[in-house]
């Protein structure tokens, strides 16, 4: 019961100041210490080259709690990639002519305010020859995500030959039964299927298990379903929508494993390499530059989209298995949840469009929502299908760089760092999380983390039987509480409720 009580003070709180701080941004939750020693200098002084960059605080329940909850390796590998791309990174940039940004009171305002410049721009005018730093670090960060995520499923070549025993030894049992089934004969299947030596400890009552035909017929009805939508919405052809399913079947076996081995689940690489193969088949005069960019994200969203079910549904049989829950039961629930989910996340993401139109406006120099992994996506996408890749060198030349480091340090971790060398990778960089601050223009997020993980390491060291008992619990109030703080916020604002004050942010605007 106290964690329930714990539960709900959490959500209560960080719901309050979610929708409080709509009202008094820059009192409540973002503090632009900078902004406020450039005004407290009469607007004549450097902090506002700091606040350029987006270094303020912001006080997010659902980051600081997720800082709490991910440990200090990659929170600070977060705040260090923050520090590495918005801190030292973009300002060279800048500061040798590599890269501009863009005044946000205009070209003509001559005001305290004239120096107030946004470097997180994604404006596509001369993207090679003029990019902002946030286009110049965008591919650094994507390739080195993707590159990562990749040695890193392959560094556990030993598990992923085991994996493949086991489905090709299940493959063959079911093959064998539906033969047996049909009176027809199969001699080396049967020898293949009988000689499986199943570890697992599953004493599923028969009763409770799930039966083939009820996860076929449902794969079934979704390949017909894709297959439909893709062709009738968006004119994807029924041969690049099959390949595209293929490609989620095969990927998706990979992100289970990486997920189950790591609690990593590689959905940019997943989705990349998808994308890669499509980028093929839309190359050529048979389709505008246009249409084939749409079908290529509509590709990598198939295979992203069944990776990410996949290991979600996956990861909540484990905690059923271990938690003896039936796994019919299990089942059902799941399978009401997604009906429910199929219409109320677009929704959602309706509510949020309307209430912040700049999330669909690529031209927008400032937004409450920076969607990182839109930017990636749109990178990918761009890379996959452009005749010429439209990358500055200078940018292309330091993602190869970056990521044969990241990809040699991986390689060392698992192959070097093992035994009793195994306690210093502590001390190595997550280069996942450090290119993933290169794609997010938002240094707050890495310093919001590193918040959280202080937190949680005095609270661990000061009442360790507390931390263990309330962690999950508070964590899950806070990011609960500013979702759903957030959800009222977009309905307010749909609402055309004008109130608040600006007091705290730089020219009034938070």
């Amino acid at each position: 019961m106290k964690k329930v009580r714990m539960l709900g003070i959490a959500f209560v709180a960080a719901l309050v100041l979610r929708v409080a701080s709509n009202f008094a941004p820059g009192i409540l939750w973002d503090w632009h210490v900078f902004t406020w020693f450039f005004i407290w200098g009469g607007h004549n002084n450097a902090a506002i080259f700091v606040e350029n960059w987006g270094w303020f605080l912001e006080w997010t329940p659902a980051i600081i709690g997720s800082g709490m909850m991910v440990g200090t390796n990659t929170a600070a590998s977060m705040f260090a990639g923050a520090v590495i791309s918005w801190g030292i990174i973009g300002p060279v940039l800048v500061r040798t002519g590599v890269a501009s940004g863009v005044k946000i009171m205009g070209p003509d305002y001559t005001g305290p305010w004239e120096e107030f410049t946004t470097y997180m721009s994604m404006n596509l005018e001369d993207p090679v020859n003029k990019p902002s730093p946030r286009y110049w670090l965008l591919w650094p960060g994507v390739l080195l995500m993707v590159a990562v995520s990749i040695v890193e499923v392959l560094c556990q070549y030993r598990l992923l030959s085991i994996a493949a025993k086991v489905l090709a030894h299940r493959v063959c049992a079911s093959f064998y039964s539906a033969c047996r089934a049909t009176g027809i004969k199969a001699t080396w299947v049967e020898r293949y299927s009988e000689s499986y030596d199943d570890r697992s400890d599953d004493t599923t009552d028969e009763s409770q298990a799930i039966k083939p035909w009820m996860w076929i017929s449902g794969l079934v009805l979704s390949i017909i379903v894709t297959c439909l939508s893709c062709g009738l919405q968006w004119g994807m052809p029924l041969s690049m929508t099959i390949v595209s399913i293929i490609m989620a079947v095969i990927l998706t076996v990979l992100a289970i494993l990486s997920t189950g081995m790591k609690d990593m689940t590689p959905l940019a690489a997943i989705a990349k390499s998808s994308q890669q193969v499509l980028g093929g088949m839309t190359r050529g005069d048979r389709w505008t530059l246009a249409k084939a960019q749409t079908l290529n994200s509509l590709g990598g969203a198939v295979a992203a989209g069944v990776a990410n079910q996949a290991t979600d549904l996956t990861a909540d049989f484990r905690v059923g298995f271990l938690l003896r829950t039936p796994p019919r039961a299990q089942w059902i629930a799941q399978l009401l949840g997604s009906g429910v989910a199929i219409f109320l996340a677009p929704a959602i993401f309706l509510v949020f469009a309307s209430a912040y139109p700049c999330i669909l406006d690529i031209t927008a120099e400032t937004c409450a929502f920076s969607a990182p992994s839109v930017s990636a996506w749109r990178a990918a996408t761009i890379a996959a299908t452009s005749p010429t890749l439209p990358i500055p060198k200078s940018s292309g030349i330091f993602a190869i760089c970056i990521t044969v480091v990241g990809c040699l340090v991986t390689i060392m971790k698992h192959f070097y760092l093992v035994k009793e060398r195994q306690k210093y990778r502590l001390y190595l960089p997550n280069f996942m999380t450090l290119g993933l601050m290169m794609v997010i223009p938002q240094p707050c997020i890495g310093t919001a983390m590193m918040i959280g993980a202080i937190i949680a390491l005095l609270w661990k060291r000061l009442r360790p039987a507390s931390y263990e008992e309330y962690l999950f619990s508070v964590l899950s109030g806070m990011i609960a509480g500013e979702g759903i703080g957030g959800v009222i916020n977009a309905i307010v604002a749909i609402a055309g409720v004008q109130a608040g004050t600006g007091i705290g942010c730089p020219a009034g605007m938070c």
